[in-house]
């Protein structure tokens, strides 16, 4: 009696920006899925992938680029590629014969228009939900956010940060709680210190005696910066605020 070698799994990852934090948390995530035996991983990226250059997983830069020094080009690819992204990557994962896509960015709105393909490739599709609701639409919120919600009821996995994630994607979805996975957001090495702790202090203006709460990253209604502010009110006296980003 034999006993049968298991059967690799294909997933072809879907990441349609340039990079970001969701960028990092893709190429670390698929730095370390690339070692699991009996997963095969593929990403499929727009050409100006930060990570490309030192990647160790199998990459397909297949994605249509959306980057443009022009704003209003710029705009005009964001657009377009929401139609013609997702339909190059379940043509993508029917060439490589993945069984399923993973998606990191969400195509939500153009969701009613590529479903159509994914469904009759027979291809699963899971997503990673990094922020669970949309507090912005592109063209007409109300319309985008039920095609959100019917692409999070159309996946047969969602993965989130945290049990709170999770029972807001229940509330906010109606998504069985069985297929909803709470993967926490472990932290990056970013190697050694430039400095000691005091000299840094000094150099930025921090006090010494403080400790401090970093919130960095880019400034939008959604990231909840007057929420943090609030909440860090009572402990003003013993507590230093660095905000490094961009609005």
């Amino acid at each position: 009696m034999t006993t049968e070698e298991p059967r690799t799994i294909r997933v072809l990852h879907y990441f349609a920006f340039p990079g970001g934090g969701i960028g990092r948390y893709v190429h670390e995530l698929l730095t370390r899925m690339a070692r699991e035996p009996g997963l095969d991983v593929e990403l499929a990226c727009i050409p100006s992938y930060h990570y490309r250059r030192e990647a160790t997983y199998p990459l397909w830069p297949g994605l249509r680029e959306i980057t443009h020094p022009l704003p209003i080009r710029r705009r005009m690819r964001f657009a377009i590629n929401l139609f013609v992204n997702p339909l190059r990557a379940v043509r993508r994962a029917k060439q490589s014969g993945a069984r399923i896509i993973h998606l990191s960015t969400i195509p939500h709105v153009t969701f009613a228009w590529w479903s159509r393909a994914l469904r009759r490739s027979g291809i699963r599709l899971v997503a990673t939900a990094h922020d669970v609701r949309r507090s912005q639409g592109l063209v007409w919120h109300a319309y985008e956010i039920e095609q959100l919600k019917r692409l999070y009821r159309a996946c047969d996995a969602l993965f989130v940060h945290s049990e709170y994630q999770k029972r807001d994607l229940i509330d906010f979805a109606a998504v069985g709680a069985e297929k909803i996975h709470v993967v926490p957001h472990g932290p990056y090495d970013y190697g050694r210190p430039s400095a000691s702790k005091e000299e840094l202090r000094r150099r930025y203006g921090i006090p010494l005696d403080k400790q401090v709460a970093l919130f960095f990253g880019d400034i939008r209604p959604d990231k909840n910066l007057d929420l943090f502010l609030r909440a860090m009110a009572p402990y003003k006296d013993r507590l230093f605020l660095v905000v490094a980003g961009q609005a």
